[in-house]
């Protein structure tokens, strides 16, 4: 079925049920202060649930997250977050309670561990952005609106444990959300390298990596896809020798990020894969592409610097 635009696009609130009284609060507060909101409480007899959710979801103006430990353990709001990192949405994460969600750690966001609703100028933030979604705003313009994230962050993102991160990627495999299972490769990556704040690493932070995470990951991949995805995959069409941009250059033109060493990659992560194409083309992902980056200027060096690091970690198979 296709997804179509709803009548109005809305800033989405994705919550837990244990997180449902705070939610309907806070979906109240924001209805009086003007903006359109949406959440599954929305949600009508005879609804398509997962459709429906999608919908708004791509559509979203801006999505908040409810973060807490009921959220982080949720398989729904995990699948929600991974939707709207998709379709590149503005998160607005809020914390009730605990730690935050590993998939934003590279976010910035609201600390109401005290139980407060948001202040004047939080919902004005919540503002501009809703306005700038509207507006069509592009990636480069959306970065003097999404504030950067917290350089060292009160609170710490959740550590999540490898037998979980690998069964959520071995099952978007199994569904062949390809888009997901990219996602998620990447917070393990980042996870393990102990750099889910900053968003991306260097061939400094990957040998913190053990080998062997690295090769149950792609091993995962490469058994969904009968060897077609995956590093090692990538690294048969193009072997990683430095982590000199023209190593990255010719390894993106070999897995089909760019068409040409001369031409532009995608500027957003949903056009990255939008041109994997159906199936997808082979050695297409991983791509390690985090789209919590893109709204500022150095996405594309930090993109390039995780996925040369990553390959020559593969390479040393130390």
């Amino acid at each position: 079925r296709p997804l179509t635009p709803p009548d109005q696009p809305a800033v989405v609130l994705c919550y837990a049920a244990a997180d449902a009284a705070y939610g309907q609060a806070l979906a109240v507060q924001l209805r009086s202060a003007g903006l359109a909101v949406w959440s599954v409480a929305d949600l009508k007899p005879g609804d398509s649930h997962v459709w429906s959710v999608q919908r708004q979801l791509d559509f979203a103006t801006a999505v908040i997250v409810l973060m807490s430990p009921h959220s982080q353990e949720s398989e729904d709001v995990t699948r929600m977050i991974l939707e709207a990192m998709h379709h590149q949405r503005p998160f607005f994460p809020i914390l009730l309670e605990g730690q935050r969600n590993y998939l934003l750690a590279h976010t910035w966001y609201v600390d109401a561990r005290d139980g407060r609703l948001l202040r004047e100028d939080e919902v004005g933030l919540l503002r501009d952005l809703d306005a700038a979604s509207r507006n069509g705003a592009s990636p480069d313009a959306m970065s003097a609106v999404i504030p950067a994230p917290t350089l060292r962050p009160a609170v710490e993102a959740v550590r999540m444990p490898a037998a979980v991160s690998l069964g959520r990627l071995d099952s978007y495999l199994a569904e062949c959300n390809f888009a997901y299972a990219d996602l998620q490769t990447t917070a393990i990556v980042l996870e393990a390298a102990g750099r889910l704040d900053e968003g991306w690493l260097s061939t400094r932070h990957v040998q913190r990596i053990p080998a062997r995470v690295l090769a149950r990951v792609d091993g995962v991949w490469a058994d969904h896809t009968h060897g077609r995805q995956g590093w090692r995959a990538q690294a048969a069409r193009c072997a990683v020798r430095s982590n000199r941009h023209a190593e990255f250059l010719a390894l993106s033109v070999a897995c089909g990020w760019r068409s040409s060493r001369d031409a532009l990659v995608p500027r957003s992560y949903q056009e990255l894969t939008q041109m994997a194409g159906p199936g997808p083309r082979s050695a297409y992902y991983p791509t390690l592409r985090n789209p919590q980056n893109e709204p500022f200027s150095h996405w594309y060096d930090e993109w390039t610097s995780t996925v040369l690091a990553v390959h020559l970690r593969m390479g040393s198979g130390r």
